[in-house]
Parts: C-alpha cells; structure tokens; sequence
C-alpha cells in the first residue's frame, strides 16, 4: 500500500465519506484525538465540574476508548486495542456537550452479525459458508480472523491475516432491491476453490 493513496479526514469526520471506505484503505485523521479510559474520564468531569482548566480542548475532538496490550518482550508497552465503554458511558453526554464530536468504542458501534457454517474440512483448511446479516467494512474478515469470532483469518487476508497469492473470499450470491426501479436482483456465481 502507498502511503500517497492515503485518504486523510479532517476532524469532525464526514460521516459519508467514513462509509465510503473500501477495505484496505489506509487512513489518516488530522485533528485531535484523544486516548481514554475510565479515570482520565472521571478527571475530566471532575476538572469541568469544578471549573478547571484541561489541559486540551474538547472541541471537535475525537476519543478512542482503548486499552493497553502486554508489552512484548524488550519494549515498555504494547500497542493499544479498542475496549468496552461501559465504564465511561456516564460521561459521554458531557464530554459531547464540550465539544466532542467522535467516539470510537469497541461497543457501543453498529452491530455486525454474521452466521456461519463449516461446509467442508481438508488438510487443516474448513470451507465456510458466511451469511452476513448486517454490512460493516471488514465484517466477514473481521470476524473470522477476530479471537472472539472464529480465530481463524481467511486464507489470503493480508490485512488480518497472511498472504496466499489471493483472498479466499468469494460472494456467491448478492441480492438486494434495485434503487431506481424496485426490482428484486440476484446474482450467483460458486467460488473456483468451493471444492476441497
């Protein structure tokens, strides 16, 4: 991937465009984002309820609720993960009073279902059969790879996976109502690797 085939969104973010991404899109925020978790929140209550100055402005501003992952051997922290915001949901209606505009939880997004199942085993390799409910970037991917989904990336999947010439990711039938007609269309075609 290019870093000049980067798109870059200004903060607050142009929720059209954010739905716009194609996979693999490499994005950068320009803007303030800030990491967050339970007590830099209660700070921040704490600090506006008494009147204090913070030390940054909340206008426009992002908040990624995330955590920490273990340090890997050698270094002084691990990367940060999204988390749950259950902790911090009591502060969102003020943080969004004082100017925040984004908040990037692990929870709180839009549901993304998918059902599954496994239609063939060979050689470590299982065949599956994915149905998505719901149609969020990366959903499939996500949840395969995901240790709370299936723990197994799809062969192929670079960006969540390994390479393996191609991605082993194939939409046999697509259906949906034509927008400017109202017809039913459907589209089927199999996978040239549906066999094992």
């Amino acid at each position: 991937m290019n870093i000049n085939d980067a798109i870059i969104f200004n903060l607050p973010a142009d929720v059209e465009r954010i739905s716009a991404l194609e996979p693999n899109t490499l994005v950068y925020l320009s803007g303030a984002v800030y990491t967050a978790r339970d007590q830099a929140h209660k700070r921040i209550a704490e600090a506006l309820a008494s009147g204090s100055k913070l030390p940054f402005d909340l206008k426009n501003a992002a908040i990624y609720y995330c955590g920490p992952t273990p340090a890997p051997k050698g270094r002084v922290i691990g990367s940060c993960g999204p988390t749950t915001s259950g902790r911090m949901d009591k502060y969102a209606p003020m943080l969004i009073e004082n100017g925040v505009t984004e908040i990037v939880d692990k929870t709180k997004g839009r549901q993304a279902i998918t059902t599954w199942r496994a239609v063939a085993t060979k050689d470590g390799t299982t065949l599956l059969e994915l149905h998505p409910e719901t149609g969020r970037t990366h959903q499939l991917r996500v949840h395969c790879a995901h240790h709370d989904g299936l723990n197994a990336p799809i062969t192929g999947d670079e960006l969540y996976g390994h390479k393996a010439g191609r991605l082993f990711l194939h939409a046999c039938r697509l259906e949906f109502t034509h927008p400017a007609t109202g017809k039913r269309m459907i589209f089927e075609r199999k996978a040239a690797f549906q066999h094992l």
